[in-house]
């Protein structure tokens, strides 16, 4: 084992990290077929992309799910919207679709793999832009970082989208209508993203996520003070250094219990989170997904 030492953003402490975490980001190694969703077993390749690693993962699930067949609308309008986030299981639209088999790996870079896209950091608020073709990316920025990349210095792509040059892929997504107040009013963003990476807390309006490909792991905490976390550290660096050592809740605030609900989101659900709400995301194998945001 090899032991690599950096400077943690957030409180300039100088940690200690085995390198076989970074390592084991990149591993393919992932669930088996029986511990899959039934629904990940229509590609039994994963599309194509490459599965994530159990040192990203967690057994802790607090956000509370729901069967998309038995749970009604006006359940939803009256107990969540806007309340409190909710997993959505069994939404099935997108599986076996169209736009299902364009987030294969292969159907994307075959049709847009020349294709500008438009990249940000992953630090808070996504400062930085930069151009690239999705084949580009996909063979030479979207891999796994090390756990000493900042966030500013990761690059992501996720928004900024060009819809009218993707038809086929935005125009076959199918959203959770069912449980939007008002179907009419929504904006999509597509996103891609390595296992490793993901975005620190911020906040925006509510949104639907739903996971394609991949798994993505979530952390949430209602509007009020924001867990401590640096804006330009990368969610790995916070979990490894701040989140699994109790050291992320605002002062004032009890040690370890400030309202953070966390939750993996598996390929084929949907997390809603209402509007306002601290979020932080972490990537557990390439992950491909759909925002829509309400």
């Amino acid at each position: 084992l090899q032991f690599l030492y950096f400077i943690d953003p957030a409180s300039m402490n100088q940690y200690v990290v085995v390198l076989l975490l970074v390592s084991a980001v990149a591993s393919q190694e992932g669930c088996s077929s029986e511990e899959c969703p039934a629904e990940v077993s229509d590609f039994p390749d994963n599309g194509g992309w490459k599965r994530g690693h159990e040192v990203l993962d967690t057994v802790k699930c607090d956000i509370e799910r729901r069967n998309a067949q038995e749970f009604s609308r006006e359940e939803f309008l009256s107990e969540y919207d806007g309340q409190k986030p909710v997993i959505i299981q069994g939404w099935s639209a997108n599986w076996k679709s169209q736009f299902s088999t364009m987030c294969t790996k292969e159907a994307l870079l075959q049709h847009y793999g020349n294709h500008s896209i438009i990249l940000s950091t992953a630090n808070k608020n996504s400062y930085e832009k930069q151009r690239a073709t999705l084949s580009s990316y996909v063979s030479e920025i979207m891999l796994p970082p090390p756990v000493v990349r900042l966030g500013n210095t990761t690059w992501y792509h996720f928004g900024n989208n060009d819809h009218e040059s993707w038809p086929e892929l935005f125009g076959s997504y199918l959203n959770p209508e069912k449980f939007m107040s008002d179907p009419s009013f929504f904006s999509y963003s597509f996103g891609m993203g390595a296992s490793g990476s993901g975005v620190p807390f911020h906040t925006h309006g509510p949104v639907f996520n739903e996971v394609m490909f991949g798994r993505k792991r979530w952390w949430l905490k209602p509007p009020g003070a924001e867990p401590l976390m640096h804006p330009d550290e990368s969610a790995m660096q916070w979990l490894f250094t701040h989140y699994r050592h109790n050291d992320y809740c605002p002062p004032g605030e009890p040690v370890g219990n400030c309202g953070v609900q966390e939750c993996v989101i598996e390929a084929g659900e949907i997390i809603y989170v209402p509007g306002m709400w601290h979020h932080s995301t972490l990537n557990i194998g390439d992950t491909i997904f759909m925002a829509t945001f309400v």
